[in-house]
């Protein structure tokens, strides 16, 4: 928590919540410990568990402690001396001492783009996604959002990808994806000059007038029938959506939550102009 500091201030009685130990040993292909792995241990709500002692020391052994619970438990090795290692990310269910065993990082290869508006400008803070192209998941890559000049850079293990460019609403360009691509060594995207988008926002409601909060809206297209790249297409707790899309002709979906007892709303061919 924040705490405004403007002299001698008492925070009160701090009760530390009993702990789990996380413990292992990160190692890389040929089977090395790899010392000065950082270790991110976020829960439910995004909130980063492992805040002390949680990278890897000589040999690649670690262990620090968290409160019992459910994590996305992230392996960010990008202050590794000496080699180039992917980062990973891997589901874990804390509820006693937990050894993890062996965890395999694998050889890495960085990513560049520059990423520029319709006006061929350089954008700030777009956010690339790294997506198997295969199975659709997205890849854990810190560091994946553009500098004042564009440029973004990651490390992904060698594989077959698609690249989402996902600017945010204010900027008034639409996401684009790039792919699939296919990585085996260091590359570049080159410049990706993005397309002014249209907006695109609504309320989704029940049949009583109720906004529904996390419902989710899907776009394809409707000649191709391919999957249209929106950005932050759930609804809000007023039911709310706005996304930015190319002009074009689409078919919709909206879904409800799961476990609403909700259906879905389809809107074929509808003409965005």
């Amino acid at each position: 928590a924040s705490v405004a500091i403007a002299g001698t201030t008492n925070v009160g009685d701090i009760v530390l919540p009993e702990g789990v130990t996380l413990s292992g040993t990160v190692v890389n292909a040929a089977g090395v410990g790899v010392a000065g792995v950082n270790f991110d241990a976020f829960d439910a709500t995004g909130v980063d568990q492992a805040v002390l002692y949680a990278s890897s020391g000589l040999g690649g052994a670690f262990s620090f402690n968290v409160p019992a619970g459910q994590y996305e438990l992230n392996l960010n090795p990008t202050s590794v001396v000496g080699a180039v290692l992917a980062p990973r990310s891997l589901p874990i269910n804390a509820t006693t001492n937990l050894n993890l065993g062996v965890l395999a990082l694998q050889p890495g290869f960085t990513v560049s783009a520059i990423v520029r508006n319709a006006s061929n400008l350089p954008m700030n803070n777009v956010d690339l996604d790294v997506r198997d192209a295969s199975t659709k998941t997205v890849l854990y890559t810190p560091g994946d959002k553009t500098n004042a000049t564009g440029l973004v850079d990651v490390v992904v293990p060698a594989g077959t990808y698609y690249f989402d460019v996902k600017p945010v609403f204010a900027t008034g360009m639409a996401p684009r994806r790039i792919g699939p691509t296919t990585v085996a060594s260091a590359s570049t995207l080159g410049i990706v000059q993005l397309q002014a988008g249209l907006a695109l926002t609504g309320t989704i409601r029940d049949a009583y007038g109720v906004a529904v909060a996390g419902a989710n809206v899907d776009l394809v297209q409707t000649n191709t029938l391919t999957d249209v790249l929106l950005v932050n297409d759930g609804t809000d707790a007023l039911g709310a959506y706005a996304l930015r899309v190319p002009a074009g002709t689409y078919d919709f979906e909206f879904k409800a939550p799961g476990g609403s007892l909700l259906g879905s709303e389809f809107h074929p061919a509808v003409s965005v102009t």
